[in-house]
């Protein structure tokens, strides 16, 4: 049995700026032949976005955001010997960015993207990888 809320919002504090929260959340059991019932397995912890957009011009975006999840302690029996997970669960973090996009014709796009600005230590659910420390991404895609 899984159960789960998704929450998205968003905000126009001005022409130009826009704030916005996103918030994701699963809950599940598993039934086991006897009746009795466990946790569902890799069912992931709260989540969500929290961002403030701002669009001065329409092809230009900068938004900074921060990339929560809640700690995740019910875990199921089959997570617990999993060795990517602790048998404590796993601990909520907060990860802050900057994303930048501008798009200065029709088929060209520039992003960078400013990932762990406070270069904290995380891991995702169920992930056997740390998070990446402070780094930054930049692409360009070109259409045609």
């Amino acid at each position: 049995d899984l159960l789960g809320i998704e929450f998205k919002g968003d905000y126009m504090l001005s022409d130009y700026v826009k704030s916005g929260l996103t918030f994701t959340y699963t809950f599940g059991d598993l039934t086991k032949e006897d009746g009795s019932k466990e946790p569902a397995d890799r069912v992931p912890p709260a989540t969500g976005i929290f961002y403030v957009n701002y669009s001065p011009i329409d092809n230009l975006s900068i938004r900074p955001q921060a990339r929560y999840a809640f700690s995740h302690r019910r875990i199921s029996e089959d997570e617990i010997s999993d060795i990517r997970i602790s048998e404590n669960g796993t601990d909520g973090f907060i990860n802050i960015q900057i994303l930048a996009n501008y798009q200065p014709t029709e088929s060209i796009n520039l992003k960078v993207i400013a990932d762990n600005l406070a270069d904290a230590a995380y891991r995702e659910h169920a992930s056997s990888l740390d998070g990446m420390g402070r780094n930054i991404t930049l692409s360009v895609n070109y259409s045609f």
